[in-house]
């Protein structure tokens, strides 16, 4: 899989798919570090208005990037290293996932998974598109951090390097981004209820190694990676989870030794009293914190711009929207979940460490259920987790059906359950449904009309994604072409302002630039006044806007009005002045 998908995305990952803004920045911040800029600056100065915009992303990533990077220009010559990033990276974060997927098929039951562990990783929708060449963002990452936790987790109770294991991952998930919270969660309640209740004489070695390796590699990580020195976030790795973290694990660590052949009573007392010192301390020191990683954003931004981002919906916002995606992103892991709850209540005779791999891996399903069902975005993680336990299903149905049917029978079965443990299958079908209703009776029929409205430009039926999306070359070119300034552009398209050229873009779609997104709202919805006052205040040297991209299209088809519509529709707004962008789709205007 690997090798195909090099050689489709070959030579350049984001003509062949464009970039996500998330990936387009960590470039950005490579090229940035490349260039001279401090380690523990993590500041965007091209981003965000006047000051730039302080990223809440942690250098724990852009670390071994930067190595491939650099060993990529030292050995293949200057800009060599974006190349080999763009490929090596999620290449090597995708064989490092697979691995984990067979070594914890294995662990749950036996070497008859790792045939179907292999086949659901490298065929999941939802996995896959994190690891295609050009994804430099962090959620690839943290898959393969999640996987490496359970299988910690799962280990034996003298299993002290499953411990180690388990503190280094969670530890490293928190660093990287606070999408770790849910598991460190279901991690906090898991662990210290299994010790709480184990009822063995003796420290568990498995609890204490995860207790002290959590404290410690907090610790380095923190020192090594974490800008603005002692400063409190909320949305990012900082002294709030730095403080807690190595309270809870050094506290664990020491309640293993001293509470070591206590009664139950005991060690769920003291396992309150820690539990009672850390919610004293958020209540205290971090109150803002206690209501999540969004706790300031303001309610402007959240319901401006951050309640309308389709993947911050909840399911049932979602799959009103995109039915079929909903499907596919969530039947295959109910299946799991269902898998996982028969294998810890159906047979209470089930020796006690494999029954609690299969509660360690049904908790975390759980947990990622919850949180997608919250928000959507979660669901990369849902079926991350589903993969070793469908392996499993499918091992043990496939060997029932070997045993207990002949011929014809035997292999629709084996069949069957293959395609219920294949989230490809949902997606045939929740395809198949949708061009089935659509020929029912009575049901209207879908026009091919273009977008509404005079003057918009719709790209040619032979146009890649690229340059429909404007990061080709020739936008590159026509963007590098203009003095350097700063451009107004809609809001996922500020990235890309940065990546193809010097010019500094007013926002892009990081909550922390709140007055920069609000103001860039403002303008493409607002009244011509208030893009003037915007362009005006923001000292704005270009407006730029790809009609022919996605966010585009979206826009014409949500507001009649506003700049970029505007703009888009033919309409001329006083004090812009038209520039040519040879080659490409972009619309760029001088401001007067």
């Amino acid at each position: 899989m690997a090798a195909a998908m090099a050689w489709t995305f070959w030579p350049d990952p984001w003509l062949v798919e464009p970039p996500d803004p998330d990936s387009q920045l960590r470039l950005v911040r490579l090229r940035d570090l490349i260039a001279g800029q401090a380690w523990f600056d993590g500041t965007q100065y091209r981003i965000g208005g006047e000051g730039g915009l302080a990223m809440h992303w942690s250098r724990s990533v852009d670390a071994p990037m930067l190595a491939l990077l650099s060993a990529g220009n030292l050995l293949f010559g200057p800009g060599s290293g974006e190349r080999l990033v763009m490929f090596a990276w999620p290449l090597g974060l995708f064989l490092a996932f697979i691995l984990m997927a067979l070594g914890l098929a294995r662990r749950l039951e036996n070497s008859d998974a790792l045939l179907p562990a292999a086949v659901l990783a490298v065929l999941n929708i939802d996995i896959l598109t994190h690891f295609i060449p050009g994804r430099l963002d962090h959620h690839n990452v943290q898959l393969v951090l999640l996987l490496v936790l359970l299988f910690g987790l799962t280990g034996d109770r003298d299993d002290r390097r499953g411990g180690i294991v388990a503190g280094l991952a969670l530890a490293a998930m928190l660093a990287v981004a606070m999408e770790a919270l849910p598991y460190a969660l279901a991690t906090g309640l898991l662990l210290p209820l299994r010790w709480a209740f184990d009822g063995r004489d003796g420290p568990d070695r498995r609890f204490a190694a995860f207790g002290l390796s959590l404290a410690a590699a907090l610790a380095i990580l923190y020192v090594t990676t974490v800008p603005d020195g002692g400063a409190a976030y909320c949305d990012a790795f900082s002294a709030v989870y730095l403080s807690i973290g190595m309270i809870g694990g050094i506290g664990v660590a020491v309640l293993s030794v001293a509470a070591a052949g206590k009664p139950p009573s005991v060690r769920l007392a003291g396992l309150a009293g820690l539990a009672g010192i850390i919610l004293a301390l958020a209540a205290l020191a971090f109150p803002d914190c206690l209501r999540g990683p969004s706790g300031a954003v303001s309610s402007e931004l959240q319901e401006g711009w951050m309640d309308t981002v389709a993947e911050a919906q909840p399911i049932w916002s979602y799959a009103a929207v995109f039915p079929v995606g909903a499907l596919t992103s969530f039947a295959a892991p109910l299946l799991a979940i269902a898998a996982a709850a028969v294998r810890v209540f159906r047979n209470s005779t089930v020796e006690p460490t494999a029954r609690w791999r299969w509660i360690c891996a049904l908790a975390f399903l759980v947990t990622a259920l919850l949180v997608s069902v919250y928000q959507y975005r979660g669901t990369p993680f849902l079926n991350a987790l589903s993969v070793p336990v469908l392996a499993v299903w499918i091992a043990e149905w496939r060997a029932r059906a070997e045993a207990g049917l002949g011929g014809l029978l035997r292999t629709l079965a084996v069949l069957g359950v293959w395609l219920a443990g294949l989230q490809v299958s949902y997606l045939t079908l929740g395809n198949g449904i949708t061009v089935l209703a659509k020929r029912l009776p009575g049901q209207p029929v879908a026009t091919s009309a273009p977008v509404d409205g005079p003057g918009i430009r719709l790209a040619e039926p032979g146009a890649t994604k690229a340059e429909r999306e404007c990061v080709d070359p020739a936008s590159a070119a026509a963007l590098e072409a203009l003095p350097e300034d700063r451009v107004l552009a809609p809001l996922f398209f500020g990235p890309t302002v940065l990546t193809l050229s010097r010019h500094a873009a007013l926002a892009g779609p990081y909550h922390r630039a709140e007055t920069a997104i609000l103001d860039t709202l403002r303008a493409g919805s607002g009244t011509p006044d208030d893009a003037r006052d915007v362009i005006r205040r923001h000292k704005i040297g270009y407006v730029v806007v790809c009609p022919t991209s996605r966010e585009a299209l979206l826009m014409v088809q949500e507001q009649d009005s506003g700049l970029f519509v505007d703009l888009m529709k033919g309409r001329t707004f006083p004090g812009l002045d038209v520039v040519d962008a040879p080659g490409s789709y972009l619309q760029i205007y001088r401001v007067r």
